[in-house]
């Protein structure tokens, strides 16, 4: 199974995609150039609107605005599905939704994303440390894994 997974800059208008491994450009069909600047989105736009989950769509969204303003984030009880795991941490989501490769065709994509934070390192310890001004840099790290969509007849 090839690795999948993107990176995205919450701090930026947009959260846009700043990386992503190979695998994800063997999965999806676009290249690094293709996705750097872009959201998220560019995978579930052109998926027919029948096929889209808006809910888990607003959850994203909520789950990237959250790790922006430096809050956590979980899904309300009442609009969590069976599949998704119970008690995670504020700083996770996963999700699951339809999305489109580059060549049109379309894919089932459950996929975790993952607030992550950089540190500045000590220049007198050197050593990793929380800079003083607290957390710094969020990044979002996204990890895929491919499902086939069933065509219906």
């Amino acid at each position: 199974m090839t690795f999948s997974f993107t990176i995205a800059d919450p701090r930026m208008s947009g959260c846009p995609l700043i990386g992503c491994s190979t695998g994800f450009g063997t999965l999806c069909g676009y290249t690094m150039d293709d996705i750097v600047g872009r959201n998220c989105r560019f995978l579930v736009d052109p998926v027919p609107r029948d096929k889209v989950d808006w809910k888990m769509r607003r959850h994203a969204k909520d789950f990237c605005e959250a790790v922006r303003v430096g809050k956590q984030f979980r899904i309300p009880d009442k609009e969590r599905e069976e599949w998704m795991p119970i008690g995670r941490a504020g700083d996770e989501l996963f999700c699951y939704q339809v999305n489109a490769r580059k060549d049109g065709s379309l894919f089932n994509n459950m996929f975790y994303m993952k607030a992550w934070f950089t540190y500045e390192k000590s220049k007198s310890q050197q050593s990793w440390q929380r800079s003083c001004d607290g957390i710094r840099d969020p990044f979002m790290v996204s990890f895929f894994d491919r499902r086939p969509v069933l065509s219906m007849s």
